[in-house]
């Protein structure tokens, strides 16, 4: 198995997403259930991104002098 490019590998996360978020807009359930459907995709999406988000936000705060 060879060596997968960083920004490919997240291309390819949010192009799941996206393919995820159509199969449920294009599923006949009622609405609501769509949209249920939706709003747990993001918070995965969100909760799968999390730490990333940390440890940005926590260099940034670094740079910047802030501490906890």
């Amino acid at each position: 198995m060879g060596f997968l490019n960083p920004k490919h590998t997240w291309r390819l996360y949010f192009e799941s997403y996206k393919a995820v978020c159509m199969d449920i807009d294009n599923s006949k359930h009622h609405p609501i259930l769509k949209g249920i459907g939706k709003f747990v995709a993001t918070l995965k999406l969100i909760f799968d991104m999390l730490p990333f988000i940390v440890i940005i936000g926590g260099s940034i705060g670094i740079l910047f002098g802030w501490r906890p």
